[in-house]
């Protein structure tokens, strides 16, 4: 299991070890205490940054759905009360090309993208149809996902083409998630990709649970197509938007099912038939939820509602 610095120094007071994002789990070096290492952590300091409802609770469900910013919340209140409330339809010049900046910013901080590659758009669910649809269009063959995958990456293959569970020559498109969702095991992207590779397929990977957590270079990789949720390690919160990212040399190559407004040349040109934007834009099918990130972390009002009943969640919505 993924385990938040805040979440895994409360742990260790309680089970006598210290959880580490580079060691994995250790004992406590002799003379030591939690609280001590947890004070010479360089991220500790960002426990305060987050909504604690209950300090008394051990919070180990970021996989799922990540605590809610103290920024976001003064982010929220201006979307709501500034852009949409005053702006009106005069914010529609700014809120147009949402999905490709903040895609930008973060492809090329956190995917190791470069600009123009990523999208911010609609459900992990409705990018991972969009681009293996595209990528069985370019590739005949069936679609590669093995029986343990995330359930909605197997379900989508399934609807989506013929599903074998191992890689071999003439398969169309390799699926494959950074993270496994039951054990936290990291895939080695590399590898992988060049077996996908070397088959004649596409490599896609699910950065769902990985982005946040592991660094990621999915250029370095060799990788061709990747999807992700924003609303687990990246704490974007439910209904955000995921994002997805397709390797610059295959923007000409691909073409995706859903012929969006989105996605289509000069769209406010009500009568033109299907005309696809270039680059990463012509992935694009309606527009990008309006509330967005902060440009940087600032301290807002800790005053926040207590939630009524607290329940499980699942992993991910689709």
């Amino acid at each position: 299991m993924l385990l938040s610095v805040s979440s895994s120094i409360t742990l260790g007071e309680r089970a006598g070890v210290v959880v580490t994002s580079e060691a994995g789990y250790r004992r406590c070096p002799r003379g030591l205490k939690p609280r001590a290492l947890d004070a010479r952590d360089p991220l500790a300091s960002f426990f305060d940054r987050f909504v604690v409802d209950d300090p008394s609770v051990v919070y180990l469900d970021g996989n799922s759905l990540g605590r809610l910013p103290l920024a976001t919340v003064a982010r929220l209140r201006a979307v709501v009360e500034v852009e949409w409330g005053r702006g009106l339809v005069g914010s529609w010049e700014h809120w147009v090309d949402d999905a490709t900046r903040v895609g930008d910013l973060l492809g090329t901080t956190l995917l190791g993208a470069i600009p123009g590659e990523t999208l911010l758009a609609d459900s992990t669910t409705v990018n991972l149809y969009k681009l293996l649809s595209a990528a069985c269009a370019a590739r005949s063959g069936p679609i590669v996902c093995d029986t343990h995958e995330f359930p909605t990456d197997r379900y989508v293959a399934g609807a989506v083409g013929d599903v074998v569970p191992t890689i071999a020559p003439g398969v169309s498109v390799v699926l494959r998630s950074v993270v496994d969702y039951r054990t936290g095991a990291l895939a080695d992207m590399a590898a992988v990709t060049a077996e996908a590779h070397a088959a004649g397929a596409l490599m896609l990977w699910d950065c769902s649970h990985a982005i946040g957590a592991v660094p990621l270079a999915l250029r370095d990789v060799g990788a061709d197509l990747a999807v992700g949720s924003t609303y687990k390690h990246l704490c974007a919160g439910p209904g955000a938007p995921a994002f997805l990212w397709v390797h610059g040399e295959l923007h000409d190559e691909l073409r995706q099912p859903i012929a969006g407004w989105w996605g289509q040349t000069d769209r406010f040109a009500m009568e033109r038939q299907w005309d696809p934007l270039p680059g990463i834009r012509c992935v694009g099918v309606g527009h990008a939820a309006r509330a967005r990130a902060p440009p940087r972390w600032r301290r807002a009002s800790r005053s926040w509602p207590k939630p009524a009943s607290r329940r499980s969640a699942p992993s991910r919505s689709s």
